[in-house]
């Protein structure tokens, strides 16, 4: 049920739903640990989320912290088209490390469908690097997130950020690469993010697909 996959996803996050858990402790008299999962509403899972990316400040200070928020947020975000998110993957025999990598499992339609079997780009597993910067992420981020694609491993990647101050001009590079057939790579800033949650709070589904499919457009069209 709905219900119990919320109750799931709180608990592999524990991080990000401890202060969640105590602000609903002391709404309420008190619960067991059970009673107390029992009790997770959606719309204020999401609010919590949005609350906990807004609260983050920006910089390498709070890195862990918002990489960390980023798993759950992304894990509730794609389920169940992204699963088994691990965390600092460890790939050309420990010489490099991925932020996130997903496993790809979505069934037949949908954007992850769509990106293998319809524009026949590998994503079997979709890495994910997160970047808290004060500035605009620029040409070596978009370097090193190619140097994680592979056939093997897929050649779709998104980076997510805080936010982009000159989009188009970040689109553009993210164009140039996958022109130059070094992999698709997409930004998701906390403005996407965000909409993507307030989208799933007012029981619109998918709308995840929207916002990454839109983007794929501009860097595939060159806009």
């Amino acid at each position: 049920s709905d219900k119990e996959k919320l109750v799931e996803f709180t608990e592999k996050h524990p991080k990000v739903f401890q202060d969640f858990r105590k602000e609903a402790a002391t709404k309420i008299r008190p619960l067991s640990n059970e009673e107390l999962e029992t009790t997770v509403n959606e719309g204020e899972l999401i609010d919590h989320l949005i609350m906990k990316l807004r609260a983050i400040p920006k910089g390498a200070e709070s890195a862990n912290d918002y990489h960390t928020l980023m798993i759950g947020i992304l894990e509730y975000i794609f389920y169940p088209n992204l699963i088994n998110p691990v965390k600092e993957n460890r790939i050309h025999e420990g010489r490099k490390r991925i932020d996130i990598v997903f496993e790809n499992g979505a069934p037949a339609g949908g954007f992850f469908y769509t990106l293998q079997h319809a524009k026949q780009i590998p994503c079997q597993y979709i890495p994910v690097e997160c970047k808290n910067y004060t500035e605009d992420i620029r040409n070596q981020e978009l370097d090193q997130m190619v140097g994680r694609l592979s056939p093997n491993r897929g050649k779709f990647g998104i980076i997510t950020c805080r936010d982009i101050e000159d989009d188009s001009l970040f689109i553009k590079r993210c164009s140039d690469s996958y022109h130059d057939a070094h992999g698709l790579i997409v930004p998701l800033t906390d403005q996407d993010i965000i909409e993507i949650l307030t989208k799933k709070k007012e029981g619109v589904e998918h709308h995840e697909d929207i916002i990454l499919g839109e983007k794929v457009r501009k860097v595939i069209n060159r806009q």
